[in-house]
């Protein structure tokens, strides 16, 4: 209980702590409210009416009834028959814009600035030995399907070499280069 207290404050820099009367914090008083049951060590435990409302809003925003009714069940309510044949790999067809990449501006980048991602400094080959030898991601600082049309890269400019997890988190968030090494950072400082 504590510990989903403390990432829940990791989250919420500024929310006022609560605290017992010696001055220590009481973790796990920020998700549940909690009494003592009759038997030592045991307690009762209660999902605070606004983390509850909040979970509501997050597991039912745009979605169906029924999806809203099968991602709110837990493991013991899930029917039997339904975890008997977990299926996986129908083909279906789907369209998406594929936008071409200039492999020489690739080259150029990764001449110029290496095969180390850029943003947490990963290299493959060091890591992995001859199998990850010249292997790197590269991202475009200004996403192609924001210019939407053709135009002249500069892979100087343009381009960075990143590894897959930065460069997933670059546009999983939509963020710069600068705010995820910020961001590393910060929790690499925290963390020390």
């Amino acid at each position: 209980m504590g510990r989903l207290g403390k990432r829940i404050i990791n989250k919420l820099p500024n929310f006022r702590l609560p605290t017992r009367e010696d001055g220590t914090i009481r973790y796990w008083h920020i998700p549940f409210w909690g009494e003592d049951a009759d038997v030592k060590g045991q307690y009762f435990w209660q999902l605070r009416p606004e983390l509850r409302e909040a979970l509501e809003i997050l597991l039912n925003i745009n979605k169906s009834q029924e999806e809203i009714e099968e991602s709110t069940q837990i493991a013991e309510e899930i029917p039997e028959e339904k975890l008997k044949n977990l299926i996986e790999g129908a083909k279906k067809q789907i369209t998406v814009n594929a936008y071409e990449r200039n492999q020489k501006a690739r080259q150029l980048c990764i001449k110029k600035y290496g095969c180390k991602c850029c943003v947490c400094g990963f290299d493959f080959e060091e890591f992995y030995g001859d199998i990850g030898t010249g292997y790197i991601e590269v991202h475009h600082i200004r996403p192609l399907n924001e210019i939407n049309k053709e135009y002249v890269v500069d892979p100087f400019n343009d381009l960075r070499p990143i590894c897959p997890n930065c460069h997933s988190m670059l546009h999983k968030a939509n963020i710069t280069i600068e705010d995820l090494k910020d961001i590393i950072i910060k929790r690499h400082n925290k963390n020390l």
